[in-house]
């Protein structure tokens, strides 16, 4: 079956072709972005391919229904036909019924904006995506600002009320607020302008009470969020790069990885959304990022049972990997290393490696004696057994000699030396004071003070 949209019965910028028969349940929001009005942002050149690409890759894979989803580039993509397109194509679509795949895809600018002194931030910053028409004037003589990660949380928050948690969103582009997406350009735009304190509030402040307002969770990426999974090109302090592949044609170097590894995959209802992450080829300069409570779930709600593979990284031939003692590593622990190109069958294994120095987020990796054998690059390690008595946490009491004693899988009290993850110091009054030690939940809320 060929069906052929065009831009005027879709909405889309650019005709699609939806080439099988469609058959799931999954709808979108695309939205790519190369041309800016304002002279004070950087076009682009392969966001709307990257946007292209994502409707090809699920209408060919996923057989998608060409009204499932509305497409936006360039000048569509505008602050207001983006929020419009979020509300009317996804949140009042009676179409979409609760549980149903939902995926929104953004290639564009992102940046940084300077929080109101009321809005709880960063160091004072909030992250944006840049819509075409940002830094230009509506026809009321007022800025048109960025879209800040409140208002895309607040969407997203009401969006999994209404329609369940199976909401997946994707972002190419960065926003540590530089201007260079380099060809490598940077997909990124710098001196955004301060944010006023009620912009958008009748959409981020959806759901909350008065009291929550200032705490709206900042940023895009959080491992604790509920409401849906984010794939971001790279971490909040590195830049999104565009590139060439396919002779001329420019494309950004995550979205080109991610369509080119979904499209290779035979089977992708057993792969997580981690899993998709970390079998993503290695990018120059940029680590992608998969965050959210949903991370272990299989694509757009499939059932995830493929086990875990993590990358494995050569310094000066000593390999590692971003396995470690919260995934229950212990020295010893054994690895079995499988090629790129086999990782979806995983029937062919090069070898075994045993972990050697074991930290809490990743271990170096050792022969066995006498079983040296050739590493390819872009291998996998899959950890063939687990200790989960590694998991139990190690606090460490202050003055040692209080009444505090450790309980069998729950916690073991341990000397400082041993590296603890907890440290409960008693104050001469008897009031305890816990201090985080775990490098990720220190730097969130490194110490609580408990009243006696």
């Amino acid at each position: 079956m060929s069906s052929k949209v065009s831009a005027t019965q879709s909405g889309t910028p650019f005709d699609l072709q939806f080439r099988f028969k469609p058959r799931s349940r999954l709808f979108g929001l695309i939205i790519g972005i190369d041309k800016y009005q304002s002279n004070g942002i950087r076009n682009l050149q392969g966001c709307k391919a990257d946007a292209q690409s994502m409707v090809d890759l699920l209408s060919r894979k996923f057989h998608i229904r060409s009204s499932h989803f509305l497409c936006l580039a360039n000048e569509r993509a505008t602050r207001s036909a983006i929020i419009t397109g979020f509300q009317h194509h996804l949140l009042e679509n009676n179409n979409i019924e609760r549980g149903d795949a939902i995926l929104i895809f953004y290639a564009g600018h992102g940046s940084q904006a300077t929080a109101p002194p009321q809005w709880f931030s960063d160091e004072g910053k909030v992250e944006t995506i840049c819509p075409h028409d940002e830094r230009t004037l509506d026809c009321n003589g007022k800025e048109i600002f960025g879209i800040p990660d409140r208002t895309i949380n607040g969407l997203l928050r009401k969006l999994c009320s209404f329609k369940g948690d199976n909401i997946t969103i994707i972002i190419d582009s960065c926003h540590s607020g530089g201007n260079t997406r380099l060809l490598g350009v940077a997909r990124q735009a710098n001196d955004a302008s301060p944010l006023p304190d009620a912009l958008d509030k009748n959409i981020w402040a959806w759901g909350l009470p008065p009291t929550a307002e200032s705490d709206v969770p900042m940023g895009f990426p959080d491992m604790t969020i509920s409401s849906h999974v984010l794939l971001a090109a790279c971490r909040h302090d590195e830049v999104a790069l565009e590139n060439t592949s396919m002779g001329s044609m420019v494309r950004g170097a995550f979205t080109r990885s991610l369509v080119d590894l979904l499209d290779r995959e035979k089977d992708l209802t057993q792969m997580s959304y981690s899993a998709l992450i970390e079998n993503l080829p290695s990018l120059e300069n940029q680590h992608p990022q998969c965050s959210g409570k949903n991370r272990g779930r299989g694509l757009f709600g499939g059932v995830a049972n493929r086990p875990r593979l993590f990358k494995l990284s050569n310094h000066r031939g000593t390999y590692s990997t971003e396995a470690g003692s919260i995934q229950g590593v212990v020295p010893g622990t054994p690895f079995a290393i499988h090629a790129l190109s086999n990782v979806a069958s995983l029937n062919s294994e090069i070898g075994i490696l045993e972990a050697d120095c074991v930290s809490a987020h990743s271990c170096t990796l050792r022969w066995r004696s006498g079983e040296k054998f050739a590493i390819p690059p872009g291998a996998r390690a899959l950890m063939l057994h687990w200790r989960p008595d590694a998991n139990i946490l190690k606090v460490f009491v202050n003055p040692p000699d209080n009444d505090v004693r450790s309980i069998e899988h729950v916690y073991s009290v341990v000397d400082y030396s041993e590296s603890p993850d907890l440290t409960i110091h008693f104050t001469p009054g008897g009031a305890p004071r816990l201090e985080r030690l775990d490098p990720i939940m220190s730097k969130y809320a490194r110490f609580l003070d408990i009243s006696p």
